[in-house]
């Protein structure tokens, strides 16, 4: 008969410890391009014409280097258009928002997505099956987080327009989209630094698509 041994196994503070300074290092780097990414929001870039491919995104030099060349906008000239009857009537976006909005932040999550640790050393072909998979998702909660902290309960661009107000009869998906997210993080009461957590952590979840 196999003879029980007694494993005296403690755990102490020590062996449970952190590295605190790195932790924070980390976070502080998140929040550092975060903030550059707002910036970039906030100002006169606007990637609405450009050609480039996601395939040149990820290749071209970050944007994120070059915020001396942009101007932060205070006073943006558009005004909240009239609503829609319904979903098949047509109105051009330079006439509704400052900016095409979903491919500003969907570019800047690119970018932010390039100054992430491990997605420098990702392969290509992951790179680019990784941001085709979660690119859009954090842009939803781009939009969330920062119509949160503009205290409002649905989405608000930063030119002050409320895409739920554009069609009278919104459809339920734009209902999620727009005022579900908010309605989480005004629960959670998030911070700035959860923020950029998540943020991060969903750009990590979408390992499964990775080869």
């Amino acid at each position: 008969m196999p003879r029980q041994v007694a494993v005296n196994f403690q755990v102490t503070s020590n062996s449970l410890r952190f590295d605190e300074s790195e932790y924070g290092a980390i976070i502080g780097a998140l929040v550092y391009n975060e903030t550059k990414c707002n910036f970039l929001r906030h100002s006169t870039f606007d990637p609405t014409c450009t050609t480039l491919s996601l395939v040149d995104l990820i290749n071209a030099p970050s944007e994120l280097g070059n915020l001396h060349t942009y101007q932060l906008v205070r006073d943006w000239p558009k005004k909240q258009p009239p609503s829609l009857d319904n979903h098949r009537q047509q109105r051009f976006h330079e006439y509704s928002t400052s900016k095409l909005w979903i491919l500003c932040d969907y570019v800047l999550n690119v970018e932010f997505a390039k100054t992430l640790s491990f997605f420098q050393r990702l392969p290509f072909n992951d790179k680019l099956l990784l941001l085709k998979n979660v690119a859009l998702v954090n842009c939803s909660l781009v939009q969330s987080y920062y119509s949160y902290k503009n205290k409002s309960n649905t989405v608000m661009f930063p030119d002050g327009i409320f895409p739920i107000l554009f069609t009278k009869s919104p459809l339920p998906v734009e209902v999620i989209m727009r005022c579900r997210g908010v309605e989480s993080l005004i629960r959670s009461k998030i911070d700035k630094c959860e923020y950029v957590l998540l943020k991060a952590i969903v750009f990590t979840h979408y390992r499964e698509f990775l080869s």
